[in-house]
């Protein structure tokens, strides 16, 4: 059964592609600073990540991130060995505490220097400068089944790829959940999908209808497009004007929030695939 990752862990890849510039930033005057960070990282990931010797393609803003979780039967220092060797040619930090171990290849595009450029690059982040051609990370921990290892890479990073669009952006440079439709006269704000799945959370900004319109107007729209929608409680929405509802199709189902802020209404779609909970099939509201 697919389903959308765990928010924990996508909270954690979120941090992926700013990784470059944090550890540039902290690496000369605390560099053990920097290396425990990178530890803790791979720890928040592997904990919320099942062990599954399979790939996720994540793009997470248009930014494209794969992960790949699995066990392997050689010796912790065999697998830094193995990571050292293969990233010969480029930056290449780890560090090992205990069970514990990462290991992090970064390769910059070519003639750019390595610290200048990364701490440099702050500057250009309206126009979303990939100065890092290509960064894999790698986390591993010791366990008596063997060392579980969580590989994340990503191509032509972007670091400011979660950074909030500038105001005249109308949207950030990814897409949305195809099957959903978008609140009137709002910006996608973030986008978190799986490549090649019908689902994600997507979040919208900066709406014209205020909550409680957007959520009837949504309502027919889904409607409109063969979802099954009922009202959900309200519980943990920061505003009082807040409003959530079930929705769910074949087997795609979901969480509609809308509620407003100063620049507008926002509104997020958590889609999720497979048997929807129990109440989200109690029928349609009215």
């Amino acid at each position: 059964m697919k389903r959308i990752p765990p928010r924990r862990w996508a909270i954690a890849l979120m941090s992926f592609a700013a990784m470059p510039l944090a550890w540039a930033a902290l690496r000369p005057a605390m560099g053990a600073v920097a290396n425990q960070q990178l530890l803790k990282f791979g720890a928040q990931l592997i904990a919320h990540a099942p062990v599954e010797a399979q790939a996720r393609k994540l793009v997470i803003n248009g930014q494209k991130v794969t992960a790949v979780t699995q066990t392997q039967g050689k010796r912790l220092e065999q697998l830094l060995a193995e990571k050292a060797s293969a990233c010969a040619q480029d930056v290449f930090v780890s560090e090992r505490v205990g069970a514990e171990a990462f290991a992090m290849c970064l390769r910059v595009h070519p003639d750019v220097a390595l610290w200048p450029t990364l701490l440099a690059a702050v500057d250009l982040a309206p126009q979303g400068s990939r100065v890092v051609k290509h960064i894999a990370y790698t986390y591993f921990v010791a366990r008596p089944s063997g060392v579980a290892v969580i590989d994340v890479f990503a191509n032509d990073v972007n670091p400011f790829a979660f950074v909030t669009p500038p105001d005249d952006a109308k949207h950030v440079a990814a897409d949305d959940v195809a099957a959903l439709p978008r609140p009137q006269g709002a910006r996608l704000g973030f986008s978190l999908l799986e490549e090649g799945q019908p689902y994600g959370f997507t979040v919208f900004t900066h709406g014209e209808l205020d909550p409680a319109r957007n959520l009837a107007d949504l309502q027919q729209r889904l409607r409109a497009r063969g979802f099954t929608v009922k009202a959900a409680a309200t519980e943990g929405i920061a505003t009082s004007d807040g409003q959530r509802l079930w929705m769910s199709r074949d087997d795609l189902w979901g969480v509609l929030t809308t509620f407003e802020d100063a620049q507008g209404t926002v509104t997020a779609f958590a889609v999720s695939a497979g048997d929807a909970p129990a109440a989200a099939q109690r029928g349609d509201t009215k």
